[in-house]
């Protein structure tokens, strides 16, 4: 997985926070098929960057880096964000190649009827 900045809600003591986060690295792991061909996921990097209160451009809480980067819940929900932006980001590129071959069969098909 390639950096990757994200921002998600966080509830720390009844008061919300948005956190901005990089998150790096990381692999799945494969579990399945033959053993040479397994590996045990790893966990990606991430490191928080900004916690924020919610509201209009609150004040940053730099004091709270450290005890968000501790939160398990919190750092699940990175993960997961990223992996979920990511999966898009992929799914939109591959359509967009599908979008340009389609294109490319239909000029192809009008040079080899005598259109173009």
């Amino acid at each position: 997985m390639k950096t990757r900045t994200v921002e998600v809600g966080w509830t720390y003591q009844d008061q919300d926070y948005r956190v901005t986060a990089e998150v790096s690295g990381g692999s799945p792991g494969r579990t399945y098929g033959p053993p040479e061909n397994c590996y045990p996921p790893e966990d990606p990097d991430i490191d928080i960057t900004e916690v924020r209160e919610d509201r209009d451009a609150g004040p940053t809480c730099p004091e709270l880096e450290e005890i968000a980067a501790k939160d398990g819940r919190l750092l699940d929900k990175i993960i997961i964000t990223a992996s979920e932006e990511e999966a898009a980001d992929a799914y939109d590129a591959a359509e967009s190649r599908e979008e340009a071959y389609r294109e490319q069969r239909q000029t192809l098909g009008r040079y080899w009827k005598g259109g173009v």
